[in-house]
């Protein structure tokens, strides 16, 4: 697997790749889970939302294994924290910052 093809976009990434003849393609979908000052308290949570494998021209369903998601979710921290900005972190924190100002309105009430 060669993760410098690996195309990261807002909360979607794809991933191409061949081993052996047989081809993968994998549709990953990742959201910012934490993002604080602290460099240690900045995440990202990531999921395999398809997974495909081409053997001999047939399609099959291919899901990946912990360690591969791993690798993969750790390329795209590098990317989206090098330049959170780009990846829609302004409109994430906005969205947090209203749904906890929601939540102590009602409190309020």
């Amino acid at each position: 697997m060669d993760l410098g093809d690996l195309i990261i976009d807002k909360q979607k990434a794809e991933l191409y790749y061949e081993i052996d003849s047989v081809e993968f393609h994998l549709e990953i979908g990742w959201e910012f889970e934490c993002f604080n000052e602290d460099p240690d308290d900045k995440r990202i949570y990531v999921y395999l939302e398809n997974g495909y494998q081409w053997v001999n021209g047939f399609q099959h369903p291919y899901y990946s294994s912990v360690e591969e998601i791993k690798e993969i979710k750790k390329a795209i921290e590098e990317v989206v924290f090098e330049d959170p900005s780009r990846y829609g972190i302004d409109e994430w924190l906005e969205i947090e910052k209203d749904f906890y100002s929601e939540r102590i309105n009602m409190n309020e009430q």
